[in-house]
């Protein structure tokens, strides 16, 4: 499949007078943009549905589909030389990207390159933001991936002596007893699905030496580590400006929502930067951190016993948790993707953190 764009002419027009060459300029310079912007449109759109791209996640491909359906949308109001210069650069960045994707998805250049980047960022999402991917069928079961494939798996750990929860979830502890089984077998402790360890799977022969599960303990990452049932507060805070920015940037966010005020006031208004902070209408259970676990899990399994089932950093409904959080009501607790959630939440309904804390200030909630 062909990628090929085909930037339109500007029309011959009478410059000779200084105002009319500037005004002139730019009105063809929102042709380009808008003309190219919907050819990537387009393009994007085949290519997403292309058998070479099937390595780029959907999420990937209808983000990059959603920027250029903008960038046609708004060829027509490039109207200063800071707005061109920006849009030339945003086409000029699409131009590139799409053909280095183009190129990387020949069949030569496929395979352990793309495993590695599919791997790495598998690892990312999950390790950071306990985010977990479907299964596809496409290379080995391992660590971040989701999906009855992976309950399978638990199933025959725990027949051969792992002590799993079958929730389907391939996380640290799912990858320490695979790791623990493989050097039970004589393997290299990988924590990956790969021929081999599938074989021993198959064979059931091989049961997990107790003291392998004590060299295997779960890897866990910055917001993964278990819960404490007792002492301390089980849930981390942000206290200043400093480490509001510190996570949103972790969390991918853009730095205009890391480096904004008026955010960073909508969190300490609504949850004074506590991660996971159950809503007051909980009673005791709110003013006792280590009782905010049970309470998500509440609203995870569905359950709301309170009058409001808002927690978090931005104190969001269970129902926006699903709508707004990588991985739903999982996400509640986790600093990460609260910050995805209240920027998404607020990013829909107002357009922008300013907004939000305007409406806040008249209405006592957003």
């Amino acid at each position: 499949m062909s990628y090929a764009l085909h930037p339109p002419s500007i029309a011959a027009r009478d410059l000779s007078q200084p105002v009319l060459r500037e005004r002139e300029y730019l009105r063809g310079m929102a042709e380009v943009a808008s003309v190219l912007g919907a050819q990537f449109a387009r393009v994007l759109q085949d290519f997403a549905t292309d058998a070479n791209s099937q390595g780029l996640s959907q999420d990937t491909k209808g983000s990059l589909c959603e920027r250029c359906r903008g960038a046609a949308a708004s060829g027509a109001a490039v109207s200063t030389r800071a707005q061109e210069a920006a849009m030339l650069q945003f086409l000029g960045q699409l131009l590139r990207g799409l053909d280095d994707f183009a190129a990387s998805r020949t069949p030569e250049s496929r395979g352990s390159q793309e495993r590695a980047r599919r791997d790495a960022s598998l690892e990312v999402r999950t390790r950071k933001w306990g985010v977990y991917t479907p299964y596809d069928g496409q290379g080995p079961l391992q660590f971040g991936h989701r999906g009855e494939e992976v309950r399978a798996l638990q199933r025959l750990l725990n027949s051969l002596g792992a002590n799993l929860e079958e929730d389907g979830l391939f996380g640290p502890k799912t990858e320490a007893a695979l790791a623990a089984l493989q050097e039970s077998a004589g393997l290299s402790a990988s924590g990956i699905v790969d021929q081999k360890t599938q074989q021993v799977l198959d064979a059931g022969q091989t049961r997990i030496r107790p003291e392998m599960l004590d060299r295997h303990p779960p890897k866990y990452g910055d917001y993964g580590a278990p819960l404490p049932s007792k002492g301390a507060a089980p849930f981390g805070r942000i206290s200043s400006k400093d480490e509001f920015r510190k996570v949103a940037l972790e969390a991918g966010l853009p730095e205009s929502w890391a480096n904004s005020d008026a955010a960073y006031w909508l969190m300490m208004k609504e949850s004074g930067g506590r991660v996971g902070a159950v809503n007051y209408t909980y009673g005791s259970r709110a003013k006792d951190p280590s009782q905010w676990a049970s309470v998500h899990n509440e609203l995870r399994s569905g359950r709301i016993s309170a009058k409001s089932s808002a927690t978090g950093l931005f104190q969001h409904l269970s129902s926006n948790a699903n709508k707004y959080y990588p991985s739903g009501t999982r996400g509640i607790g986790n600093a990460h993707e609260e910050m995805i959630g209240g920027y998404r939440y607020v990013m829909q309904r107002y357009g922008s953190p300013e907004r939000a804390k305007a409406f806040h200030m008249s209405h006592n909630w957003y």
